[in-house]
Formats: structure tokens, C-alpha cells, sequence
């Protein structure tokens, strides 16, 4: 079963969530959210710790939700689900020490979604990263779509958005998904030399310069972008993509899209 570890190291303020899974692909159950979540209220209310690092063990970084339990989803369950997730990925955006998402393998979905949330992106050679939900019938709906925009502009989210392709690490680093790319036998060692940089600035300094880059780049009228990607979301359950996408991924086949709908605008936004 997929699980969260959270420990910090007793000789520095540093802590580490790690998330394993059995089969080495760690997928965001609903029982892995809610270990996420736990750990994030420790890490709220724990001040000891500076630099935190999201690390993963297995073939794949964050392999995103879980389809078979997204596939189960209403419009109203996916709007629940969705800002459930915002919630989630806020928090960890908000907490106050410097936060790494130290990417080693394979990224996917709402695991990019959570790497959009951390302050440091740091990828070994071997890992890509993608937003793949429109290849299930569905969009980033975890706060990932507006991040991606705020983040690396809208060309650069255009492409990673609609095409739902894996971006290998070289390319993540031209996006801008990634700050920094190392060798996967040395990717362990920087890794840690970044955690020693970090340890190495003024506490209260690093605190203030994270609220003003957050101040600086989160545009005014983000909460209803925010509310606008979680009924964008909730809105693809009413045409049938996500039921044929889901099932076709589960069942190692292409889906066959249903013929076209038409959906009201969401807050002016249309997909026609």
C-alpha cells in the first residue's frame, strides 16, 4: 500500500516527506491525502524545521490520484475533490520553511500539481514531469492549472496542459518546471548540497523574501481562478470523457471519445 513518512533529522533543521508504495509507483489515494494532510499539520506546528524535502522511493516520482477512484466521481464529488486538493497543495505552498520536491523519476498529475506547490524543483536527468488529465478526459484541478500559468506563462502551460505530454528533465528546466537538473548516480548528493545553501541564509531573511516572491507573483484575482479550474473540473463529469478516459487507461486501451458536447462558460471561459 502507498504511504507518507515524515521525519526530521536531529541534527538539522531539516525534514524529509517521503512517499513509498509497494508496487514502486506511489499513486495519491485517498488514504495517502489523508497522511499527506496529517503530515502537514505537524509541519504547520513543528517550528524547528527550515528546508523541507518531498522525496519519493520507487520507479516513479508521484504517479498522480487514483483513477479507479476518480472514475467513480459525480459533478459534484470531482468539485469536492478538487478543491480538496487546492486546499492541500496550499498549505504546503504556505508553509514557512523553504520546501524542495526532489524529483527523481517519473511525475504525473496531481504529484506535479504538489512539485508546483514546493519553492525548489530539483530533477535527476532521468525524470520527466506532465500534466496528462486531458489525455483522461479531465484538467489539473489541484490549483495546478493556475499555478502552471502563474508559474511558467501561458505558452509554456499551454503546451504541457493540452497536449498532456511528458516533458523529459532537460526540457522542464527550458520551462521553467524545474530549477536545477543532476546526474541520477549524484542526484542524491546535490540534492543535499542545495539543503546545506539553504541552511546557510538568515532565517528570518529567507521567511520575508519567500512572502514577497509569493506577494509578487500570485495576480489579485487568484481565489476566483482557483474556483473557476474546480467547476472547470467538476464540469467534465457531465460529458462523459472522464468515465471513457478513465476506463481506457484501466484497461490499457485508447479511448473512444464520446461525440462532443456543449457545456455552459465557466466565469466566461468557453471550451468551444
Amino acid at each position: 500500500m502507498p504511504s507518507v513518512t515524515l521525519a526530521f533529522e536531529p541534527a538539522r533543521p531539516v525534514a524529509r516527506l517521503i512517499f513509498r508504495s509497494e508496487t514502486g509507483v506511489p499513486v495519491l489515494t485517498a488514504a495517502v491525502r489523508q497522511q499527506l494532510d496529517e503530515a502537514l499539520d505537524r509541519l504547520e506546528q513543528d517550528s524547528s524545521w527550515r528546508v523541507l524535502v518531498l522525496a519519493a522511493e520507487g520507479r516513479t516520482w508521484l504517479a498522480g490520484a487514483d483513477i479507479g477512484e476518480m472514475c467513480q466521481f459525480d459533478p459534484g464529488k470531482a468539485l469536492a475533490f478538487s478543491r480538496a486538493g487546492q486546499q492541500r497543495a496550499d498549505r504546503l505552498a504556505a508553509l514557512p520553511g523553504v520546501t524542495i520536491a526532489a524529483i527523481h523519476g517519473p511525475c504525473f498529475g496531481g504529484g506535479t500539481e504538489l512539485a508546483l506547490a514546493c519553492q525548489l524543483r530539483l530533477l535527476a536527468d532521468a525524470a520527466t514531469m506532465a500534466l496528462p488529465e486531458v489525455l483522461l478526459g479531465v484538467l489539473p484541478a489541484w490549483g495546478g492549472f493556475v499555478r502552471c500559468v502563474e508559474q511558467l506563462g501561458t505558452e509554456a502551460a499551454r503546451w504541457l496542459i493540452l497536449t498532456g505530454q511528458s516533458a523529459p528533465a532537460a526540457e522542464c528546466l527550458r520551462l521553467g518546471l524545474a530549477q536545477a537538473v543532476y546526474p541520477a548516480d549524484q542526484f542524491a548528493a546535490e540534492v543535499d548540497s542545495v539543503v546545506e545553501q539553504l541552511l546557510k541564509a538568515a532565517p528570518q531573511a529567507v521567511q520575508t523574501a519567500r512572502a514577497l516572491l509569493t506577494q509578487f507573483g500570485t495576480p489579485a484575482d487568484r481565489q476566483r481562478q482557483l474556483d473557476a479550474e474546480s467547476r472547470a473540473f467538476a464540469d467534465c463529469f457531465r460529458t462523459g470523457e472522464p468515465a471513457e478516459g478513465m476506463a481506457a487507461f484501466l484497461g490499457k486501451r485508447p479511448p473512444a471519445w464520446p461525440a462532443t458536447s456543449s457545456l455552459p462558460p465557466v466565469d466566461g471561459v468557453s471550451g468551444r
